[in-house]
């Protein structure tokens, strides 16, 4: 047993060597690892369309208005990765291809490849957009539904959404500004949400495994936040029904913020902040101090925390 272990660790040396020798050679430059270089080309799309869909591996994506009006795919690729670009049943598609997926292969990639994705300004009516590890990235005049869903990657959205939003990731931070919508669904297992100036009239969820999550300047319906671990910021958040948070472990800050009803729960976290109107309060914690308001008017804000204090003041008005 003992000469098996030896024998191992020396193996395990010599291929710490080997590694280390090859890094020097290539001086240490993760560039020096990519297995082909890559191409830019570029498809030009004639057909017409109102709505798009994308299934994309590495690259990221923008999805960027057209400075002549024109449709075109800008994308880079090798021997490996291609594209496939059609227009079915009203639908520009857009799939990566990969060329050699019967050989066993592998390549170490220091930046994702990019893809443009230049639009003719005008509404869209549903935008869907698939990624394994590349970001997205939406900014367009007006799109009527969207669909993101990702393993890893990181999504951005600037673009006014009639319908809903819905984006989901495995690990990837979600960030969403200068927009409407007519709901808001985000969820990211390992990933910060950011969701700021933005309005909707229906209800926006925010949920999150491990990560921050900041809502600034937002207008909504209902707002329900769920999440293990990971502080939850409103700044300038207002909504017409609701606020239901929990957190098993993280804080929860109010910044002027406000709903008609409020409940937060938390396992281990604080519950702070002002509240720009009173509410008939319900607090408590186990094992942290409570300061609360002595008002009994207005809507229901129920905080119960198990290791954590409480303290919410009611904003001054000017």
């Amino acid at each position: 047993m003992k000469g098996l272990f030896l024998w191992g660790t020396v193996m395990v040396l010599i291929g710490i060597g080997i590694c280390f020798f090859a890094a020097r050679y290539m001086g240490f430059s993760l560039e020096s690892l990519k297995a082909s270089d890559f191409t830019e080309k570029t498809y030009e799309v004639n057909e017409s369309f109102d709505s798009i869909s994308t299934n994309t591996s590495i690259e990221s994506v923008s999805f960027v208005l057209s400075e002549d009006g024109r449709c075109r795919v800008r994308c880079m690729e090798n021997d490996k990765l291609g594209h496939e670009i059609t227009v079915t049943d009203g639908t520009l598609i857009i799939k990566s291809l990969d060329k050699k997926k019967d050989i066993l292969s592998f390549d170490l990639y220091t930046h994702s490849p990019e893809m443009f994705i230049e639009l003719p300004e005008k509404e869209y009516r549903q935008l869907t957009a698939k990624t394994d590890t590349g970001d997205i990235v939406v900014s367009l005049r007006s799109v009527g539904s969207l669909d993101v869903s990702g393993d890893t990657a990181d999504v951005s959205v600037f673009t006014p959404v009639k319908g809903n939003v819905r984006i989901s990731l495995t690990t990837g931070d979600v960030y969403l500004r200068a927009m409407t919508a007519g709901s808001i669904d985000v969820t990211t297992t390992t990933g910060k949400i950011g969701i700021v100036n933005v309005k909707t009239a229906g209800g926006i969820t925010a949920n999150v495994d491990t990560g921050e999550t900041l809502l600034e300047k937002v207008d909504c319906g209902n707002l329900m936040s769920d999440g293990d671990t990971g502080d939850i910021v409103l700044d300038g958040v207002t909504a017409s029904g609701s606020f239901s948070i929990i957190r098993s472990t993280g804080d929860v800050k109010f910044i002027g913020s406000d709903a008609a009803s409020i409940s937060v729960k938390t396992s281990t976290g604080d519950v702070t902040g002002t509240l720009l109107t009173g509410k008939v309060f319900l607090a408590k914690s186990d094992t942290g101090k409570v300061d609360i308001p002595k008002t009994a008017a207005g809507g229901r804000c129920e905080i119960t925390t198990d290791t954590g204090r409480i303290k919410i003041e009611i904003a001054k008005q000017p």
